[in-house]
């Protein structure tokens, strides 16, 4: 088993499974995507919002960023900070338009902004 050096601020941070670090991370921006919407729309989100993130968005999440990683090989390992900044994108610009068509209340300016800065 062979580990990776990241850094996290200015502490270095010994990874064992690179790819369940890159699962992880997804899955917070994720999470951090859906705690922004709820707090934009003042904690009224639609009854089944939180069940959709929790199961099928998390697992489109997992998938895509699985693909990502697979076809980005040995040039994600080598740039773990620009893979990271990748994975934060690839999270936002998936699941954002499907939360706007699947959720008209939250379809806003501000998560397609939110999206376009990343």
């Amino acid at each position: 088993m062979h580990r990776r050096l990241f850094m996290a601020g200015s502490q270095a941070i010994h990874i064992k499974d690179p790819a369940h670090h890159v699962e992880v991370f997804a899955i917070q921006a994720l999470d951090d995507l859906t705690g922004h919407l709820i707090k934009q729309h003042m904690f009224d989100v639609p009854p089944d919002f939180l069940d959709w993130i929790g199961q099928e968005a998390t697992n489109l999440t997992r998938l895509v960023v699985k693909r990502y990683m697979d076809s980005a090989g040995d040039s994600a390992a080598l740039n773990p900070s620009r893979a990271e900044i990748a994975i934060l994108r690839l999270v936002y610009q998936t699941v954002t338009p499907i939360i706007e068509a699947r959720f008209e209340a939250l379809s806003a300016p501000n998560a397609k902004a939110l999206a376009a800065r990343l």
